[in-house]
């Protein structure tokens, strides 16, 4: 772990949440890689806060998957591909109520946030800028099933998108083939808005299938190369 592995940290939370979102962005974005064993000490000295927060957002992260816990070590949990490929079916189940649901209950406020969200996706489009794009579609698809606005599938949900983030990164997969389509988010918006939980479920599912197909391919491709 490098002395600048967390960024500036915003004052506004506790330092239990401080700890816990900082720990689990580095897993998701690799920059703690599976394996990699966590030292309640040296994570304290980084984050510049006392070991019991940190210790206590562990806690979370082990009940999470993220963090694994053997005797008294603490490693970053393993990524199996077979696991990842079997996720994306769950994941995807997930997206499909948590929209249906939404669809009929969103709220004014909550379409214009989304989009928000699409229009910054617009404008990384057509500045080429991909990597932020890709980051907006993360946060379109993840606020569209949050809009259900039921607690336990939204929790479920923030979840699959974590490890579904995180093993997008450790297995450096490309989310499409060529250009990402803007058309299929706009189609999702449009149910959105109309209230219409069938058009939102199907748009959303031929969205998903497109890239998960495509993640199944290289997934395959990984299994194979590992036998």
């Amino acid at each position: 772990m490098s002395p600048n592995t967390f960024n500036v940290l915003p004052k506004y939370k506790n330092k239990q949440e401080i700890a816990y979102d900082e720990i689990k962005n580095a897993i998701i974005t690799c920059r703690f890689q599976p394996g990699d064993q966590l030292v309640i000490r040296t994570l304290a000295a980084q984050l510049g806060i006392s070991e019991i927060p940190v210790r206590e957002a562990l806690k979370r992260l082990i009940s999470e998957n993220y963090v694994t816990e053997n005797s008294s070590a603490l490693t970053v949990s393993a990524i199996s591909a077979d696991d990842f490929v079997d996720m994306l079916e769950v994941k995807l189940d997930l997206e499909m109520i948590a929209i249906k649901v939404a669809a009929r209950n969103i709220t004014d406020e909550q379409i214009e946030y989304l989009k928000s969200i699409l229009e910054s996706m617009e404008e990384c489009y057509h500045d080429n800028n991909l990597k932020e794009y890709r980051k907006e579609h993360s946060r379109f698809h993840l606020e569209c099933a949050l809009t259900c606005d039921v607690p336990y599938l939204m929790t479920a949900i923030s979840s699959s998108f974590g490890h579904h983030e995180r093993a997008i990164n450790y297995f450096n997969l490309s989310s499409w083939e060529q250009q990402p389509s803007l058309q299929d988010h706009s189609d999702i918006m449009n149910a959105l808005m109309n209230h219409d939980p069938e058009a939102a479920q199907k748009h959303l599912h031929e969205n998903r299938e497109r890239a998960y197909t495509l993640y199944r391919k290289q997934m395959a491709e990984i299994i194979s190369k590992q036998q």
